[in-house]
């Protein structure tokens, strides 16, 4: 069901050995903030729907990063699948002006790890591989369950915040389930959303929440691929779950947020009906991505089977037609997944994406101007 999970279980997930401790450590948790105070309708008022059209062909930015250099061979992998494929990502400029790419490389040796490219121009061809990488940290509460024994943190966001950069990324299993008993079954156990600090956009620091752990929160499901926005005074997050240790509930969720650490219960905005004719299961959304143009929100969000992304328009930014419906679609983006929306300072609007349209098998991340065009519709 929509809404937020009590926040005495939250208590339980982030500490199982004692029930009572963590539900009143847990109390002081942020009560679901909702959309109203940050909606306002106008019954009157019609906008013009618009829909994002790439211009131009695209170019790689971040190939497959050759990581011998941090000790991790170039290749092979955990479940030998390759080499070190980019998936999703991050951009952002920092105070000096310097571009920055934080994006989770899967299939390396030891499973999936952060990986930083920088560049002095946004639009550069081949961005430099830089000196630092961020691996998964147990001891902050981090992939306490592994998959086939691959560690695991992915999906990095940035946003910036009272002179601050907040790198939130999934530090994924929590080691108990949506229950808070524990639990070793990697499918089961709900995953979290964690989160670094920093100062300069260079130098980062995990948060220190309880039990010293890096989480801000957990579930439902695999809490993955987040998007984070400022609408009014709350900030919103988007992410990938699933609903009640069932994988086909999947969705896309947000909650809420006015300080970046203490966040709302969730609420389920976005579902799709699709279903894979392969497997006959619902395709799962991915990679949601949340931008507002002219006073209405366009939810971006890959279509489960890697080959496009989705595009929803809705005047409301808690409901991107959450049961299914397509009454809002607008666009279907052709080979683009994991998209991210990128504002340089000139206002020119940028898109990525970690693959091209004509090599499937290929992953690296590329980047193409982005336009958007008038449906002669109005919402």
């Amino acid at each position: 069901m929509d809404g937020g999970e009590p926040l005495g279980m939250f208590g339980v997930m982030l500490h199982r050995r004692n029930f009572l401790r963590s539900l009143a450590a847990a109390s002081g948790i942020t009560a679901f903030v909702g959309c109203s105070s940050t909606v306002v309708t106008d019954k009157n008022s019609h906008k013009k729907i618009l829909r994002p059209a790439l211009v131009g062909s695209d170019w790689e930015i971040a190939p497959a990063p050759d990581l011998r250099r941090f000790g991790l061979d170039h290749g092979g992998g955990v479940l030998g699948h390759g080499a070190n494929e980019p998936n999703d990502h991050t951009i952002f400029q920092d105070d000096g002006g310097l571009w920055h790419l934080w994006a989770a490389v899967r299939n390396t040796t030891v499973g999936r790890v952060l990986v930083h490219w920088t560049s002095d121009v946004l639009e550069k061809r081949g961005w430099q591989l830089a000196d630092d990488i961020i691996r998964a940290d147990k001891g902050a509460g981090e992939s306490l369950v592994e998959w086939h024994g691959e560690e695991f943190i992915q999906s990095p966001i940035v946003v910036r915040h009272d002179g601050r950069y907040y790198l939130f990324y999934g530090g994924y299993d929590t080691g108990v389930d949506a229950r808070g008993v524990p639990t070793d079954d990697y499918g089961k156990a709900e995953k979290q959303l964690s989160l670094m600090t920093s100062v300069d956009g260079i130098q980062w620091e995990r948060h220190c929440g309880l039990n010293g752990w890096s989480r801000v929160f957990v579930g439902p499901g695999a809490v993955r691929d987040p998007c984070i926005i400022k609408i009014g005074d709350l900030w919103h997050c988007y992410y990938c779950g699933h609903e009640g240790g069932d994988a086909e509930r999947a969705g896309i969720y947000m909650r809420t947020s006015r300080d970046l650490l203490q966040w709302s219960g969730w609420s389920c905005v976005h579902r799709t009906k699709e279903v894979n004719p392969r497997t006959g299961k619902p395709i799962k959304p991915e990679s949601p991505f949340v931008t507002v143009k002219n006073g209405l929100y366009y939810l971006f969000r890959s279509h489960g089977r890697e080959d496009g992304t989705y595009v929803f328009c809705s005047a409301n930014p808690c409901n991107f037609d959450k049961d299914g419906e397509s009454a809002n679609e607008v666009a279907f983006l052709h080979g683009v997944t994991a998209p991210e929306l990128v504002i340089d300072p000139q206002g020119i609007e940028w898109i990525s994406n970690i693959r091209p349209v004509d090599q499937p098998g290929f992953y690296g991340i590329r980047l193409s101007r982005l336009e958007w065009v008038d449906t002669g519709r109005e919402l």
